[in-house]
């Protein structure tokens, strides 16, 4: 299975890009399966639902004021924020029936991340917790307390997408993009529960999360490092306009 670490912060809307580009042709037989990690930019992803909220545009205008570039999310659910304490994975399989095992996906990466933060320190749990942003029944949080990862799933004709934003980090940044932006949306929630695994263990770099997210992936996958395809670029490229905000 491929391991791709290749990322684009000065264009977050092409990184997006990257990940529908891979499902499509990992579903087309083009590619290997692939499991992408990378560090984004200061991003506000909005979902479908935002896109035609009344409040849309202004949501985009308050991103823009925090210095947040604004982009569409490949799966559903509502807008997320991410920033470079935050670190964006997705794990992309051919499937011939991909409308099947969706909770037992979510179920396996759930335990999988669970794993990973309890490896870390961190009193980790999975469920929704309410008032949460981008509310999930498989988000991994901290003491039933505070949210910290984020997942979501997409499918193709043969194929699988999973993927999800763990926060590292500087959550006060999320926390304040978000009351904005949700405020904007017209989306009620309780920013307290934003949380990040440094709030949780003390000072933890990027690096040493990514080993251990790494090393999880690893128990269940015979990874390989590959740089980025260069025909999956320049499909990403080709897509790219539809990932715009």
């Amino acid at each position: 299975m491929n391991l791709v670490t290749e990322s684009y912060p000065e264009n977050p809307s092409l990184d997006i890009a990257i990940s529908k580009a891979l499902l499509d042709r990992i579903s087309n037989g083009e590619e290997e399966d692939t499991i992408r990690i990378y560090v984004p930019p200061k991003v506000v992803a909005f979902g479908p639902q935002d896109v035609v909220s009344r409040g849309y545009d202004s949501a985009k205008a308050s991103a823009a004021l925090h210095g947040f570039q604004g982009t569409r999310r490949i799966v559903g659910g509502r807008a997320v924020a991410m920033t470079d304490t935050t670190i964006a994975f997705s794990i992309i399989k051919r499937s011939d029936l991909p409308r099947s095992g969706l909770i037992p996906r979510f179920i396996g990466i759930s335990n999988s991340l669970r794993a990973v933060l309890r490896n870390l320190g961190v009193d980790a749990n999975i469920g929704k917790i309410e008032g949460e942003y981008c509310p999930g029944d498989f988000s991994v949080n901290a003491r039933h307390l505070k949210k910290i990862i984020g997942l979501g799933q997409r499918i193709a004709s043969r194929a699988t997408y999973l993927g999800g934003i763990i926060v590292v980090a500087n959550n006060r940044s999320i926390k304040e993009i978000l009351s904005d932006v949700y405020s904007h949306l017209e989306i009620v929630w309780n920013s307290n529960t934003v949380g990040s695994i440094s709030d949780e263990i003390g000072q933890v770099t990027i690096q040493n999360v990514i080993k251990e997210l790494i090393e999880e992936f690893s128990m269940h996958n015979d990874l390989k490092e590959v740089s980025l395809n260069e025909d999956t670029l320049e499909l990403a490229k080709y897509k790219i306009q539809r990932y715009k905000a």
